[in-house]
């Protein structure tokens, strides 16, 4: 797989192992507490998509609207357009699925207040706190309509309750 040559947080990489396991994700699973909110003419932006399985799935619910998935790795958007290509999904127009190259972190090529819905998964976990996760959000919430949907997954910290038990030095 490509090694990316623009600076990255994304340590997971994008090994054949890694792109499997994101390429089992699908928006029933991971995005469904999301699903009851969507409207079927939303503009859905998936940040991070990875191979795009949950672009896709996040699709079929905004069928009179677009959906667009953006990540670092030309090599796994590729992955991404040839699975939309195999279920025949349109590249533009309504119903629409396209994928891009972009990093959250150096801005985004849409104009402010493009999407109705702007998703993340497993995204903020590889971004170091304080400052990243406040630019990738400025770069989100810059790029979401007013009263648009921000909705992630991430698991970047685990915590064992109670914590008087001391559990986290596991």
């Amino acid at each position: 797989m490509e090694r990316q040559n623009q600076p990255s947080n994304y340590t997971q990489g994008y090994s054949d192992c890694t792109v499997a396991t994101h390429q089992v994700r699908t928006a029933e699973s991971d995005a469904a507490f999301l699903l009851p909110h969507i409207k079927k003419t939303d503009r859905i932006l998936d940040v991070g998509c990875g191979p795009g399985t949950i672009t896709i799935g996040l699709a079929k619910y905004a069928d009179e609207g677009a959906s667009v998935g953006v990540d670092i790795s030309a090599d796994v958007l590729q992955k991404a357009k040839k699975l939309a290509a195999e279920a025949d999904i349109p590249t533009q127009g309504l119903g629409s699925v396209a994928f891009e190259q972009g990093n959250i972190l150096e801005g985004l090529a849409y104009p402010d207040n493009t999407f109705d819905v702007v998703y993340c998964s497993q995204v903020f976990g590889h971004l170091p706190p304080p400052d990243l996760p406040l630019r990738a959000l400025a770069e989100i919430r810059r790029v979401l309509k007013p009263g648009g949907i921000l909705a992630t997954r991430d698991a970047s910290d685990q915590h064992f309750y109670p914590r008087s038990l001391d559990l986290d030095r596991l």
